[in-house]
């Protein structure tokens, strides 16, 4: 009879901590074609944001690798981002994470928007750029 306590124990210890708020939604980055260079995301409420509500986690960068989004929390879970070069007509081009997405990160200065970073590119154009985001 004590095993099975101890057993049942484990298994609601076990399943507790499996739950589901560690799930984040995917996003999706669309790269204007030939980009190299830093991304950088503002996640700020009060911005007219450059994503469409329709699209949900679709986040678009401008020629200088700039997104705007009225998202605050990007610290919400786990997830898979899908990276995308996108032409003049709309078309887009599935870029590899391994191989030109890098130096992905985030944070806040004291009261100022969160802000993250990726460098778009291959290894060798990351790391001479390494620890250098910068956007005007």
């Amino acid at each position: 009879m004590k095993k099975r306590y101890i057993a049942a124990a484990f298994a609601l210890l076990i399943s507790s901590g499996c739950k589901e708020d560690d799930q984040a939604s995917p996003r999706t980055f669309l790269i204007p074609e030939g980009y190299t260079g830093w991304v950088k995301i503002e996640y700020d409420s009060t911005v007219k944001a450059s994503t469409s509500q329709n699209e949900g986690e679709v986040l678009k960068a401008d020629s200088k690798g700039l997104i705007k989004t009225r998202g605050s929390n990007i610290h919400e879970g786990w997830a898979e981002s899908d990276y995308f070069y996108v032409n003049e007509k709309g078309e887009k081009k599935k870029l590899n994470p391994d191989q030109m997405i890098h130096g992905n990160s985030s944070g806040r200065e004291s009261n100022e928007r969160t802000e993250q970073y990726f460098f778009i590119g291959t290894k060798e154009e990351f790391q001479k750029n390494q620890y250098k985001p910068e956007h005007p």
